[in-house]
């Protein structure tokens, strides 16, 4: 991430050559947006270094482009143009040479890519990123705490677990929640109700019979529009 060639993370065009359009790519260790603005200059957008993940947004509507880093906002931009998109969208290289004329491939790895209509809000922007946060932040399988307001999920103890997964969480209401264990393909492995356990801190083994295979899980926590996710691996 410290060539000072651009890699392209992202790039979809209005058209192609050097019409206006959103690209994202990485150059002298920044993370770099493209706006489409009239002056046709990137932005950077934040520092980054090799081996870590990082969560990116970029909104654009008419007057205005924002970006996003790791949920919090870095940049804004008045001087965006705008209009339909009509280059196919590129993962991980450019195609502004035109229809097939890829370039400037990205050197390193993409998790996840979602696009919106419409732009997000800030609260959105935070959400998405709090949501995703478990999945590609932290280091190996360690659990990660997300808390907003009292709605939290602690993760599992010991972490990794031998079968067992004593899953620590809190939630602020008696209004109906639900626990979840996903494995890396998506697939709802368990699921528990939990929220007539009510208010405050709880406790709560996922890894009950049969056990559970050793692997790398997601645990979810859900009451009404709130999510938490936090990390486990269970070993042999």
């Amino acid at each position: 991430m410290t060539s000072t060639r651009y890699q392209y993370l992202f790039e979809w065009l209005q058209a192609f050559g050097t019409s206006s359009g959103v690209s994202i790519a990485v150059a002298d260790g920044k993370l770099q947006v493209y706006f489409g603005e009239f002056a046709y200059t990137w932005t950077n957008a934040a520092p980054v270094t090799a081996g870590n993940w990082y969560h990116v947004v970029v909104t654009k509507q008419p007057g205005a482009a924002d970006v996003y880093v790791n949920g919090q906002h870095t940049n804004a931009s008045p001087l965006t143009t705008f209009g339909d998109q009509g280059s196919e969208v590129v993962i991980g290289a450019s195609t502004w040479r035109g229809p097939g004329g890829y370039g400037e491939p990205y050197g390193g790895e993409i998790a996840q890519v979602d696009i919106w209509r419409g732009a997000l809000y800030p609260s959105q922007v935070t959400d998405t990123f709090q949501s995703d946060a478990a999945l590609y932040l932290g280091n190996g399988v360690l659990a990660v705490d997300l808390c907003v307001g009292a709605l939290r999920a602690q993760g599992v103890t010991p972490n990794p677990s031998r079968h067992h997964l004593n899953v620590t969480f809190s939630l602020p209401t008696a209004s109906p929640a639900k626990l979840e264990l996903i494995d890396v393909t998506g697939r709802r492995v368990r699921a528990q109700d939990v929220g007539s356990l009510g208010a405050g801190t709880h406790h709560v083994d996922l890894g009950q019979d049969p056990p559970c295979p050793p692997a790398s899980y997601l645990i979810r926590l859900t009451q009404g529009t709130n999510i938490r996710t936090a990390k486990a691996a269970v070993i042999r």
